[in-house]
C-alpha cells in the first residue's frame, strides 16, 4: 500500500516542497516518490523497483529546482531522473 503523510514511510531519504506547497517524499523502501497536497492528501505515488523510466533502485534523495522540476537521485541505476507534476491533471 502507498504511504500516507503520517506513514508508513520506512526509509524516507528526502523531502522537498514545490512552489505550490506540494510535498514530495522519496522513499528507499518503496523505491518511489509520493506527492502530497497542502492538506496532507496523497495525490500521486510514482515508482517501483526497476531500471525503466519512473522506476528506481535505491532512490537517495531529491531536489526541486526553480522550474518545479523534481530531480531524483536514482542511486543504483547511476542516474538522476527528472520528473514534473502537471498540476492541471490531478483527479
Amino acid at each position: 500500500n502507498p504511504p500516507t503523510l503520517r506513514g508508513p514511510h520506512r526509509e524516507a531519504r528526502g523531502v522537498a516542497l514545490d512552489s505550490e506547497g506540494h510535498l514530495f517524499v522519496v522513499d528507499g523502501a518503496f523505491e518511489a516518490v509520493s506527492l502530497f497536497d497542502r492538506d496532507g492528501r496523497l495525490l500521486l505515488f510514482l515508482g517501483g523497483a526497476g531500471s525503466g523510466p519512473g522506476e528506481f533502485a535505491l532512490p537517495g534523495g531529491l531536489f526541486i529546482d526553480a522550474a518545479d522540476r523534481v530531480l531524483v537521485a536514482d542511486t543504483l541505476n547511476a542516474r538522476v531522473q527528472i520528473l514534473r507534476y502537471l498540476k492541471g491533471l490531478q483527479p
